[in-house]
């Protein structure tokens, strides 16, 4: 039985049984002429109580089916304060990835990262990591990251560790991510790093998610350039 139904059949009990007592006894400090009035309005009263009560509860099972039916709300969402907060938690990370995704797609040839010290902790990471075979690393490149990634290619000539497609056709602006997949189901996202297209790439925010939607989201739009991509692996323009 529901608990509204319970609530209310409760409140007509106790609003009957108030009454009876009432009415044959001396419950209430008024004169015996103004005792069956009186036990007559505070069993009214209980019944309006027990009614609100239900109607309470009633609305708030509707409210919880309606909630049930809605998506979880997305969990796992961090924004990092800087550019080196994000590039030393990335830094952190990839050794303990087994599969790492990762796009550089650069439109206005800005380079100012690669003079600071927590993006050569991040270069000098990832060479480490695919050199010695810890780690599956794919990436989609614009075409002036062509030779930095053959240049990585390089390194992992023998291991096959390291694959990466490049795209000549570059958008007006493009959201680089970094997808690190630790296995067992454990997954997060990196949302922003140097947007092409933006002069104030340096001072834009990046995001982490670990909501496993927003990573299925972004590793479709992932495999879809990386099957379209070119292949880069020995310096040529095939498209694979």
């Amino acid at each position: 039985m529901k608990k509204e139904i319970i609530i209310y059949l409760s409140s007509i009990l106790l609003s009957g049984i108030m009454l009876l007592v009432g009415l044959f006894s001396k419950l209430y400090p008024v004169d015996a002429t103004l005792n069956p009035l009186v036990s007559l309005v505070v069993s009214i009263f209980i019944i309006i109580i027990g009614e609100r009560i239900a109607n309470f509860q009633r609305e708030e099972a509707k409210l919880e089916k309606f909630e049930s039916k809605l998506p979880p709300n997305l969990t796992g969402i961090e924004q990092f304060n800087n550019l080196d907060e994000a590039l030393n938690y990335i830094t952190s990370k990839i050794p303990k990835a087994e599969i790492i995704y990762n796009t550089r797609i650069e439109k206005m040839n800005e380079k100012q990262r690669a003079a600071r010290d927590s993006e050569k902790k991040y270069r000098e990471v990832i060479d480490m990591s695919i050199s010695k075979k810890d780690v599956e690393f794919q990436e989609i490149v614009s075409d002036s990251f062509k030779n930095n990634a053959i240049e990585r290619f390089k390194l992992t000539a023998e291991s096959g560790t390291y694959n990466a497609k490049y795209i000549d056709i570059i958008p007006p602006s493009f959201l680089n991510f970094t997808i690190l997949d630790y296995g067992n189901n454990s997954r997060e996202i990196l949302i922003g790093w140097a947007t092409s297209g933006l002069k104030s790439e340096l001072h834009q925010p990046t995001f982490m998610i670990k909501d496993n939607r927003v990573v299925d989201y972004f590793q479709q739009i992932f495999d879809a350039m990386f099957f379209y991509g070119k292949d880069i692996e020995n310096g040529n323009d095939e498209i694979s």
